[in-house]
């Protein structure tokens, strides 16, 4: 005999999830999730079998109790031993709700609630099985107080099985075999009187037999209570048999006799109480009177029901279902998941009448405040979004406003976001905004080519000419790397990060057609080309590029320093074989820029130079960059077979 571990102690208040710790495993959150939205979307068709559906939600909360049971046994996750508590509970109370508000109204409930608490309630608990074990290993067990105790404790709550054994550990039994419930004793060998030896035996024996046989409802009232009636005229008759009042008590409350029962329970909850008089007292009472009975038994027993979870279970016996569902959610504020489907089952059934609270209709709150909870995990926004639909007076407000406010970290996030924009007929705004939020995060991490990418795609002028400066800027990289001599310079401009050379193919495709097409942006353009172009040896396209952006005015003077001192060490790389990579007029356009650049009247026009070599001695600088021009024009002039030109000149 094993206890029921993972229900719920009887005579403690807690039938409701209350002031215990939520389920905050993002394990079992996501598999009641996952589960229950399917089931929530069947409720929305015509057609629907709203009791079947509801034992399949039940089910979905079992499986995910036993499943996150069995991986904390395996140490595959952590979970708290109350959240996976407060989960069966609420299974329990949704099983009761279940009874009174979706089976027929012709329907027997004594059956019902009798699975019901047996499926949910600890009746046999640890202690209980150690004073089992004690009392079998006596000889006279009868003769203790605690013998009879728990015989009476399983005779009100029907646990036959642990009658028979106990009765069959008392001393006047001598030794026959105990049968098993449901097995046919008149053809066998227990109905065989020359067996027992007194008429105490042959009482206990008698008793056994009948808990062997007790009538079963199989849907047929008719010739349940037929079967029942027979049953308790037999138990009735065995009470003349003995004069011991202890026994007399068990047969007593066998038979269904109140007054017994009633002084038995009287210390017993509320639930425990009305389970009992309903398998003894009214087992043929009807889910559509049980209502009626169950307030009239609250008033004759003057009962005070001041704890909010035996005024829910009240609620719920009476067949007051929206009160109830409003006081599981008093009990737990973060049971909104439990809230909305109930809630929707109800009134998709018709069990309930669609109400209008002063925040909303009140499905749809609770549908409304489930997704918020949803939501807290940006991996249920598809799921929340799927739920709103269904809401039709503030559903696609709220839609608008958590996609607006979702967190992004990379474009398939924002993808994700922007496919269900498009699902569920988001505002344009709204899209916006997503573009906004991950591009100005990029821009925080200085990816401006990723970020251009998604302010070109939302159509933000403003963003985009911003965009493509700082990137333009973003190629000035400091020479520290160089050697003092800048005569091999590290080609740090030209080795362009993967990020903008993505962002320049992306650019180059937009050449075009895009009327946003900036000097910055053909710029980024050229300079893509030149590191391409470098990278593959192809130097007379790097002279092509280099000449579209001195003849175009495209580089602003911050990047030209850094593009000299490129050129500069392709002319030197080029000459150690024999090359000339640019010609007169693109050599001639290199030297004035240089000269632009370092003769400058103004202060701030000189700083590119102590910004992109602050190490070195900017005049021996300056003079390998005009050594390197020089070299080049006059290797230019003898490959051209021509005479000296009337172009620009280093010399005053």
């Amino acid at each position: 005999m094993k206890a029921r571990h993972n229900q719920v102690q009887p005579g403690k208040n807690t039938y409701l999830p209350e002031n215990t710790a939520e389920i905050t495993s993002t394990t079992i959150l996501r598999k009641l999730a996952s589960g229950f939205h399917s089931l929530f979307l069947q409720s929305q068709q015509q057609g629907t079998r709203y009791l079947e559906l509801s034992v399949s939600y039940r089910q979905v909360m079992d499986l995910v109790f036993e499943d996150v049971e069995a991986e904390e046994k395996t140490k595959q996750t952590v979970v708290d031993d109350s959240a996976l508590l407060l989960l069966r509970e609420t299974s329990m109370i949704w099983h009761l709700f279940e009874i009174f508000s979706l089976l027929p109204a012709d329907d027997l409930v004594a059956p019902h609630l009798f699975e019901w608490q047996h499926n949910h309630i600890s009746i046999v608990d640890d202690k209980m099985l150690e004073e089992l074990k004690a009392l079998q290993e006596m000889k006279s067990p009868e003769s203790t107080d605690s013998y009879w105790d728990l015989l009476n404790k399983f005779a009100l709550t029907g646990l036959n099985r642990y009658i028979c054994d106990l009765l069959s550990w008392h001393s006047g039994w001598k030794g026959l075999k105990v049968p098993k419930p449901g097995q046919n004793t008149h053809t066998s060998r227990f109905l065989h009187r020359g067996r027992v030896e007194n008429e105490l035996e042959r009482l206990l024996y008698d008793l056994v037999i009948l808990l062997s046989t007790t009538p079963s409802y199989a849907g047929n009232v008719e010739t349940y209570q037929i079967d029942l009636k027979s049953w308790k005229s037999s138990l009735s008759r065995l009470i003349n048999l003995t004069d011991d009042d202890r026994l007399r008590t068990l047969i007593g409350i066998l038979s269904g006799d109140a007054n017994i029962i009633s002084d038995e329970i009287q210390n017993w909850s509320f639930i425990e109480q009305i389970c009992a008089i309903s398998l003894h007292c009214e087992p043929l009472l009807e889910v559509g009177e049980f209502g009626a009975f169950a307030e009239d038994f609250e008033r004759r027993k003057g009962l005070e029901l001041d704890d909010t979870t035996s005024k829910t279970l009240s609620q719920i016996l009476q067949g007051d279902f929206r009160e109830a569902i409003h006081g599981v959610i008093a009990t737990s504020r973060e049971k909104w998941w439990f809230a909305a489907h109930l809630t929707d089952l109800l009134e998709n059934a018709g069990v309930i009448e669609p109400v209008e609270l002063h925040d909303g209709e009140d499905r749809e709150r609770a549908i409304c405040n489930y997704v918020e909870q949803l939501v807290e995990d940006r991996a249920f926004l598809p799921l929340a979004a799927s739920y709103l639909q269904f809401c039709p007076n503030n559903g696609r407000e709220i839609l608008h406003e958590i996609i607006a406010t979702t967190s992004l970290n990379t474009e398939k996030e924002l993808r994700g976001a922007l496919k269900l924009c498009a699902q569920y007929g988001v505002e344009e705004r709204v899209k916006s905004t997503l573009y906004d939020k991950l591009a100005t995060k990029y821009l925080q991490q200085d990816m401006y080519c990723a970020a251009l990418r998604l302010f070109i795609e939302s159509g933000d002028v403003i963003q985009c000419r911003k965009t493509s400066t700082a990137l333009v800027h973003s190629l000035v990289v400091p020479l520290e790397k160089s050697d003092p001599e800048l005569m091999r310079v590290t080609l740090n401009s030209l080795v362009i990060p993967l990020d903008i050379s993505q962002g320049c193919i992306f650019l180059e495709s937009l050449a075009d057609s895009s009327d946003l097409f900036t000097r910055n942006w053909k710029l980024l353009r050229c300079y893509y080309h030149l590191s391409l172009n470098y990278k593959e040896g192809n130097w007379g396209a790097i002279q092509r590029v280099v000449t579209e952006i001195l003849t175009k005015n495209l580089v602003p003077r911050e990047l030209a320093f850094s593009l000299l001192c490129d050129c500069a060490a392709i002319i030197r790389l080029r000459i150690e074989e024999r090359e000339v990579v640019f010609d007169t007029a693109t050599t001639h356009l290199l030297m004035k820029c240089l000269n632009d650049v370092t003769s400058s009247p103004h202060e701030e026009h000189r700083k590119p130079l102590a910004l992109l070599a602050p190490k070195y001695d900017h005049e021996q600088a300056l003079q390998h960059l005009k050594w390197s021009f020089s070299k080049n024009l006059s290797k230019a002039i003898l490959s051209s077979g021509t005479g000296p030109t009337a172009g620009f000149s280093f010399m005053n």
